[in-house]
């Protein structure tokens, strides 16, 4: 299962659809709320909870920032236990928004439903992929 974000993303509206959402507050709470109404307008089955992440995930971030300027490819896979590996799809430049779209779909595929929590992300290895190197991830899931 291969793909670029540029060909299976959601169009902007539906991934920005701020006017839905609450403010965002630096408060705890408010934390929550946002990412609570986030996952519903988006209807993802995971908890965002990557600590320190959600300014970043309302500000619209990059995961990582471009390299001198250069698209970086990045891959998120995901271990769900069970022995059912999720190999994701690959990201150019994806937002902290595509990355939570990224591991709720990795998650699902994975049928395991009880580490619904998002909590991180981990740097495995750089990968070819073609004529270019690629990051590769792994997802970090709690209950």
């Amino acid at each position: 299962m291969t793909g670029t974000n540029r060909e299976n993303r959601r169009t902007e509206t539906e991934m920005n659809a701020k006017s839905k959402l609450p403010e965002y507050r630096h408060n705890y709470a408010d934390q929550i709320e946002y990412c609570s109404k986030l996952r519903n307008l988006h209807g993802f089955e995971s908890v965002f909870s990557v600590s320190g992440a959600v300014y970043n995930l309302a500000r619209g971030e990059r995961f990582l920032p471009t390299v001198a300027g250069k698209d970086v490819m990045m891959r998120f896979d995901y271990d769900g236990g069970f022995g059912n590996r999720v190999v994701g799809d690959v990201l150019i430049n994806p937002t902290w928004l595509e990355v939570w779209a990224a591991a709720d779909k990795a998650m699902r595929e994975s049928g395991d439903s009880h580490h619904m929590f998002f909590e991180c992300v981990y740097f495995r290895r750089m990968v070819r992929q073609g004529n270019h190197e690629m990051m590769v991830f792994e997802l970090g899931f709690g209950s």
